[in-house]
């Protein structure tokens, strides 16, 4: 596949930058921490907004073809209702665990009318569609959690790099949904820690550890 630049990947998902990028350098033994509150950083995030998982898979999801199959595991029958938008919408649920239980971060917002059991399983739901196989998510499954998405305002925020460089011992903390640059490079005992959530996601045309 060919390598993809920051601006490619922006544009292939609908997004357009106008500053232009900069380099982010973290010097040996230092510690920087990527964070939206942080305002010496305001200039290289983009905040996106979703209507559909669709639009979250293609975002920071696995490929269906990339996904790997697996035997289902067995689970009680479920079913529940969801109304969001005084729209009553039926959650029919198979006999099918998804095969992740880790959620990702996008889908935490929950209203408070929204029983806590329902919001659990929506999230299962999000987390299969987006980083498993959309084939397993039944149609009906996905229009509720597309009403879901749009009645909670999913916000995602992104950082945007040029290039990334990590020296020896140093570490670059994200506590962002997904970081995006054209190269990163992280020299031995360099570290790049993600802690916004159980699911991030990474682009880069390249990626080289010294």
């Amino acid at each position: 596949m060919p390598e993809m630049t920051v601006e490619e990947r922006l544009k292939s998902i609908g997004v357009s930058h106008d500053r232009e990028l900069e380099d982010l350098h973290v010097e040996a033994g230092q510690s920087i921490d990527l964070d939206p509150r942080n305002d010496r950083f305001k200039d290289h995030i983009e905040r996106l907004n979703f209507d559909s998982i669709r639009d979250v898979k293609h975002f920071m999801g696995i490929p269906d073809e990339a996904v790997e199959e697996s035997d289902f595991q067995i689970r009680p029958e479920f079913s529940s209702r969801l109304a969001l938008d005084n729209l009553s919408t039926r959650l029919t649920l198979d006999d099918r665990l998804p095969l992740s239980r880790r959620i990702p971060p996008l889908v935490l917002a929950m209203p408070e009318v929204q029983d806590a059991s329902v919001a659990k399983r929506l999230y299962d739901i999000s987390a299969e569609y987006v980083f498993g196989s959309t084939k397993r998510i039944d149609s009906r499954q996905i229009e509720a959690v597309d009403k879901w998405i749009k009645a909670t305002a999913i916000n995602i925020q992104l950082f945007l790099f040029r290039d990334i460089f990590v020296g020896k011992g140093a570490t670059l903390n994200v506590k962002s949904t997904a970081l995006f640059a054209n190269h990163i490079t992280v020299e031995n005992t360099g570290r790049i820690i993600f802690k916004a959530g159980a699911h991030s996601t990474l682009h880069a045309a390249s990626f080289k550890g010294l």
